[in-house]
């Protein structure tokens, strides 16, 4: 019988402090850093006090395009955090997430560190609740 962490995405993240200029097609340039990340999409950070509405962009780190749809967003600490997924990758892009995701050196891996036990659920949500209350 094995005894793991649930999995909650199809493929892991991997950590990671990229900086980026995001040009989402409905609000403009945005900058912003990559929180983590793996072939399948990210979870970013933007440097921005907007609380847009976002939907579709595309970034470029290292010469390689990034296209994505965004799937949720978060107002955490008065900046946006998004998750994307991206959209139609080349296979030059797909190289590097994989060369700078799975193909690091074991050294430099740390275990993240994950806060999805129930009672931060809990708390998180009544938080984000009362932040709601407040706003109105």
């Amino acid at each position: 019988m094995s005894n793991e962490r649930p999995r909650l995405r199809k493929s892991e993240r991997f950590q990671t402090e990229k900086s980026i200029v995001i040009n989402f097609y409905n609000s403009g340039q945005v900058q912003g850093h990559i929180l983590d990340w793996n072939e399948d999409g990210a979870r970013i950070a933007l440097m921005s006090q907007n609380k847009n509405n976002y939907t579709q962009g595309e970034f470029v780190i290292d010469g390689n395009q990034f296209k994505f749809n965004c799937v949720w967003q978060h107002q955490s600490m008065e900046k946006p955090i998004i998750g994307v997924t991206f959209d139609d990758l080349n296979l030059s892009a797909y190289e590097y997430i994989i060369e700078h995701t799975y193909a690091q050196s074991s050294t430099l891996y740390q275990n993240p560190q994950y806060s999805n036990q129930l009672w931060h659920i809990v708390v998180k949500w009544w938080v984000d609740t009362l932040r709601k209350r407040k706003a109105h």
